[in-house]
């Protein structure tokens, strides 16, 4: 039996470009109309130009672009997950997935005396669970283990959304800041306003390169398709949770 998660994950891949571009070929090929297989070509060309994809993650980090991160005292900092791989061992030196910075940042303002409580997701069915993973890494930072806190397992930002909002309730949490990955924080921000939790954004992990337009930012590359995935998956979670709301 294919899960729920599997789906929400698996079926967006039908419309973006990649996917998209395979379906054209093969109705192009099996009709022969080469024009849909020329259309493919086409539109793998544009998503993988760097210059597009660089576009559409802005259209996400752009209102957390030149903005500092969030001062004064916190009640506790949660860090989204996703930021190491899933082979690495807790006995082992952490191996970062791209996310990383995301960690990184919660343990800074941990240290710097910016949040109280370093708060890390379980993480999915992966074993050892990516929370307890971090906890070893923020230990061996200097962050005391009555400071961190691991929820219990979740799948997805709606799950973690869930999570933070009862510890809130439960310590009287008023100031939360939430560390996640610029361009998934508009998303992110969105379920944690549903849930009712009170966050403040703690944005990091910028994918967007901006500064002046050379020429290879014009050539289509695999990077470039990978990058604009990646954005329109988010666009597409984020329409996802309002069509949701619209229909409750």
């Amino acid at each position: 039996m294919i899960d729920g998660m599997t789906l929400n994950k698996a079926l967006p891949a039908l419309i973006l470009p990649t996917g998209l571009a395979i379906l054209l070929c093969c109705y192009g090929i099996w009709k022969r109309k080469w024009g849909a297989v020329a259309a493919a070509a086409g539109l793998l060309a544009v998503a993988g130009c760097p210059a597009v994809s660089d576009m559409l993650l802005l259209t996400l980090e752009g209102p957390y672009q030149r903005k500092q991160q969030p001062s004064g005292a916190f009640d506790a900092v949660y860090v989204l997950g996703g930021y190491l791989d899933d082979y690495c061992g807790v006995d082992l030196e952490p191996q970062w997935d791209e996310a990383g910075d995301r960690l990184e940042l919660g343990i800074r303002m941990v240290r710097d005396g910016r949040a109280n409580v370093l708060v890390l997701s379980e993480g999915g069915s992966r074993r050892p669970p990516e929370g307890e993973r971090g906890k070893v890494i923020a230990g061996s930072r200097g962050i005391p283990e009555a400071q961190i806190i691991v929820t219990r397992e979740v799948e997805n930002t709606a799950d973690e959304a869930q999570r933070i909002a009862g510890l809130a309730r439960e310590r009287g949490w008023t100031r939360i800041a939430l560390a996640t990955s610029a361009f998934h924080m508009r998303r992110a921000l969105q379920l944690m306003e549903e849930a009712g939790v009170p966050v403040t954004p703690a944005p990091t992990d910028f994918k967007a390169m901006g500064g002046q337009r050379r020429l290879e930012h014009f050539l289509p590359s695999g990077e470039g398709l990978k990058r604009s995935e990646r954005a329109l998956r988010e666009w597409m979670g984020i329409g996802f949770y309002r069509l949701k709301r619209l229909v409750d």
